[in-house]
């Protein structure tokens, strides 16, 4: 994309001396101001900054500002482009976009095929390169590469093809005569035929999809090898038209045993497409950004899935549970009501009997005081975890992102691998003996293949990792 400004952003970062700031000529944009209201308006349900409010983006004090969101979005203003990405930042520790690495980006496109489905494989991340043409990550370039590079390999076998509807004029009669149309014809109309028919052709709503996400794709991609991908895809389907495509298109798609082979590069197509804006200046679509703690918590959940063995049933946040909305301790007066939102994780027995309650949070315990480092767990994550297992009647465990080695975090906390070790680093005890464990997943796991992500899903978890992490829990069930 020629002649476009960049602004590349790390997530989270409210700190005004780590923001970066605002282009001149976006500070009293009203277009641009109303851009950024409607991303944090569909992505959260607010539109402004707060400290306890949700947001993706934000101007504060001339600066940007973010929350824990990652993705990009494209504004066109009358006379430039801007491509907005937002990268992770929490699996490297460090603030310095320059520093991050191919294996950071592979890492985050994990946890999204895990969170999306989106059927990624590990050869899908063989050539992916770090940088761009501006010399930092290009979060929108690798999700062009993939989708270019999954959807020319499918197409070197061959384009989907499906019979669809055509209304025309002809000469001479097939198919079926629109009789109605046929008699309100004028005269010197009635030579031809008003007919209806069924063609075999490529001409198709998923194949509009594709050349639209392409058409974008080459309008904003930067990295010549997925342009030249784009154009063997431009080619290829130079007998499919160019209509723009809204999000209810997307929601029209079928799927059957022919065209289910295209369904990870329509998943992609779809994110170009959401994260897009047309060449007029129009606001098509407020970017796309997704959430970085939910896609701790899925990983969080699956892991605990597999690690089940189908002996427990794990329930996630968005499934229905019977635990009680309010309970009342019979030796005190204390009250414990269950509020939104639930527990991230409930682990029950066969029999739907609650047997551990567990919270998952995106965040590091490390907090400045001063000039000394401190290591802490807010009151609220206890009150409220406490609360689950009062609900729950079992013990409760509160799962941390953990990164070891330089640029690291959280690594006091013990590993899933070890905590069983560590029980005096690992396991706590309320004032009333309810136990608590606080443990981490370590996303090195997940980088050198001890946690297998693959197709959407957790493959393989190393044996020795997955056993401990098992006897752990097992462990702090007990009562």
């Amino acid at each position: 994309m020629s002649g476009e400004i960049i602004i590349s952003l790390l997530e989270n970062t409210q700190s005004l001396t780590r923001a970066i700031e605002v282009p001149v000529e976006l500070l009293h944009n009203k277009r641009f101001e109303k851009f950024l209201r409607l991303i944090n308006r569909t992505y959260c349900g607010s539109d402004r900054f707060g400290a306890e409010q949700c947001f993706v983006i934000d101007i504060k004090n001339s600066r940007f500002v973010t929350g824990p969101f990652v993705g990009f979005a494209i504004f066109n203003d009358k006379k430039q482009k801007y491509l907005i990405e937002i990268f992770p930042k929490i699996y490297i520790g460090i603030d310095n976009l320059e520093k991050k690495s191919e294996l950071s980006m592979k890492l985050f496109f994990k946890l999204l095929d895990l969170y999306l489905s989106l059927g990624l494989r590990e050869s899908d991340f063989r050539y992916i390169e770090t940088k761009g043409d501006f010399g930092i990550p290009a979060f929108f370039d690798f999700i062009v590469y993939l989708f270019a590079k999954i959807l020319s390999e499918e197409l070197s076998f061959s384009a989907y093809s499906e019979f669809i509807e055509v209304e025309t004029e002809e000469s001479f009669l097939r198919g079926t005569l629109l009789v109605e149309k046929q008699l309100m014809k004028l005269p010197y109309q009635r030579h031809t035929f008003s007919l209806r028919y069924e063609k075999f052709s490529r001409d198709n709503n998923l194949n509009r999809v594709f050349k639209y996400a392409v058409y974008l794709g080459l309008q904003y991609a930067r990295w010549p090898k997925a342009r030249n991908k784009l154009y063997y895809i431009w080619d290829n389907l130079s007998d499919v038209s160019l209509v723009q495509i809204s999000p209810y298109d997307l929601f029209k798609i079928s799927w059957n045993h022919l065209n289910l082979r295209f369904k990870t590069a329509f998943e992609l197509a779809k994110i170009i497409i959401l994260g897009a804006t047309d060449t007029s200046g129009n606001i098509l679509f407020p970017g796309f950004f997704v959430k970085m703690w939910e896609l701790f918590e899925h990983l969080a959940y699956h892991i605990i899935r597999y690690v089940a063995r189908e002996e427990w049933i794990v329930l996630s946040n968005r499934e229905p549970h019977n635990l009680p909305k309010l309970i009342k301790e019979e030796n005190s007066k204390r009250l414990f009501m269950m509020g939104s939102p639930q527990p991230d994780i409930i682990i029950q027995d066969t029999n739907s009997n609650p047997l551990i309650v567990g919270d998952v949070k995106y965040k590091s315990l490390y907090h400045p005081k001063g000039n000394v480092r401190r290591y802490s767990t807010g009151s609220h994550d206890l009150y409220q975890i406490y609360t689950y297992a009062k609900l729950a009647n079992t013990n409760a465990m509160l799962i941390y992102p953990r990164l070891s080695g330089e640029g690291g975090y959280n690594q006091w906390i013990s590993d899933i691998s070890d905590a069983i070790y560590n029980e005096e680093n690992s396991t706590f005890t309320f004032f009333d003996g309810t136990k608590l464990g606080i443990i981490g997943i370590d996303f090195r796991h997940i980088l050198n293949n001890d946690i297998q992500i693959s197709r959407g899903r957790i493959i393989k978890i190393k044996r020795n990792i997955s056993n401990s992490f098992r006897e752990y829990i097992e462990k702090l069930m007990i009562r």
